[in-house]
């Protein structure tokens, strides 16, 4: 029996719980929020898990489908450097403007969603993250992690760019002594 190989995308919901001692409502609840920023565990072990939302199966395409995401995901990446990125005149650059890109973002923009994922469709980040990820093994781009900004997540965001655009946007967005890593380092 031949043996394939698939990627297994696994969605989850999630519950932590912690004993806070604070003044107020609003200062437990700060407390706790920034526990759990920091990846703390629940102080009430039988509380903390996580509940399975959805699961997606889909087998590793070939190097056809892989090859032509590569292309269509370089490409965009190019454009859009070319589009935000600083020209030498600049002075400043607004932080939505000039980042890198997320894999999430860049299936969105190009429109790559899930089959017969529903109403609304839900963007199919794991196709762009596996091209991200070859691309930057190949040493066409660059990966850098950043922490999470919006207020409700916790964890590290990965970024993409080539490494010219790094080059160019590295001082205003890669911390002090913080180096992009190539995939799988």
């Amino acid at each position: 029996m031949d043996r394939k190989e698939y990627h297994v995308e696994l969605v989850t919901r999630g519950r932590t719980v912690y004993q806070v001692q604070a003044a107020d409502l609003e200062g437990a609840r700060r407390i706790a929020f920034h526990r759990w920023e920091r990846g703390e565990g629940s102080d009430l072990p039988d509380l903390d898990g996580a509940e399975l939302t959805r699961a997606r199966v889909i087998e590793s395409s070939g190097p056809g489908r892989e090859d032509a995401d590569d292309v269509v995901i370089l490409r965009y990446i190019h454009d859009r450097e070319q589009f935000y990125g600083p020209s030498a005149g600049d002075t400043w650059l607004s932080d939505a403007s000039g980042d890198a890109v997320s894999a999430a973002q860049s299936a969105s923009d190009l429109g790559w969603m899930v089959p017969d994922s529903g109403v609304p469709p839900l963007v199919d980040t794991l196709r762009a993250a596996l091209s991200l990820n070859r691309l930057c093994a190949e040493g066409a781009l660059v990966c850098f992690s950043r922490p999470m900004a919006r207020a409700g997540e916790r964890g590290e965001i990965h970024l993409y760019c080539t490494p010219e655009y790094l080059d160019r946007i590295g001082d205003m967005v890669m911390g002090e002594g913080d180096e992009p890593r190539r995939m799988g380092e």
